[in-house]
């Protein structure tokens, strides 16, 4: 009996620097590697495979990724397969850059309106160390006193993309898919807590690690009026940082067990399986 085909499309997103990229060349590299089982597997070549190998040999050498570049067209398309389905997946590889100039000047080109609109599914990249908190009241009130102080000390004037918290471009982005320029249509969404290996030693799950550092984003998600299901998962696509971690990282025999996913308090390195769930049941 022949296997049905399926055609889907996924969006990837968040904000520069936020681990979408080191995701995509590890999630390369363990489907082409066959060093785990994974939940989706090649049923052919890719398209755009000179862009996919590039990045899967920066993620196994320890390199820096090269960062998206904005208005670059590197849409990826696997050919994947699983128990009973071929799946024909579009994922584009979007600038960071893409991102913050949506939630900046509140526009978006045609071509990530139309890639919005016809996403199944939507992967946003949120870094665990890299993100600007809000200022408390009297965190504030310390600095102008500080600033009253110490007449050598140059103000900086406020700036809405400089100094706006992370979390509020956040949720502003993930409102803006239903938009209809961006789709008007609920999906499911998985928020990847990339560079989890940060966190860890905090010892709390995703969910507990949202609600302590981006209260106002976990809030946002628990009413969940804009999508059909939400994941929240820790990701540690390269296992540590690249700076201090790199001896220790290259004694591991096998390079898919770098990767860590966390699901509340399970772990596994599949990357496989948040895109096989984004793709379950879904009628959009």
């Amino acid at each position: 009996m022949n296997n049905d085909i399926i055609n889907y499309s996924l969006i990837i997103c968040g904000l520069p620097e936020s681990g979408k990229t080191t995701f995509l060349g590890a999630l390369a590299y363990s489907i082409n590697s066959h060093e785990i089982e994974t939940a989706l597997k090649y049923d052919g070549l890719p398209s755009n495979r000179e862009y996919l190998t590039q990045l899967s040999k920066q993620w196994l050498n320890f390199e820096v990724m090269d960062r998206t570049i904005i208005d670059s067209n590197n849409s990826i398309e696997l050919k994947l397969k699983n128990a009973k389905d071929i799946i024909t997946l579009s994922i584009p590889d979007l600038s960071g850059e893409t991102w913050s100039n949506l939630w900046s000047e509140r526009q978006v080109d045609i071509e990530t309106s139309n890639l919005s609109k016809n996403a199944n599914g939507i992967i946003f990249f949120l870094h665990c160390d890299k993100y600007l908190d809000a200022q408390t009241i009297v965190e504030r009130n310390k600095q102008n006193e500080i600033l009253e102080e110490n007449d050598t000390l140059e103000k900086v004037n406020w700036s809405p993309s400089d100094h706006t918290p992370t979390q509020t471009k956040v949720i502003d982005i993930l409102q803006s898919f239903n938009h209809p320029n961006m789709g008007q249509k609920k999906r499911k969404l998985v928020l990847m807590l990339s560079a989890w290996d940060r966190a860890e030693e905090v010892n709390q799950t995703p969910l507990e690690y949202l609600s302590s550092h981006f209260p106002l984003l976990s809030q946002f998600l628990e009413d969940n009026i804009y999508f059909n299901d939400i994941k929240v998962l820790g990701l540690s696509s390269l296992g540590g940082d690249l700076e201090t971690d790199e001896e220790a990282l290259g004694s591991i025999d096998i390079p898919t067990d770098r990767i860590k996913i966390i699901e509340d308090k399970e772990s596994y390195n599949d990357l496989t399986l948040p895109i096989k769930w984004l793709l379950e049941n879904n009628e959009s």
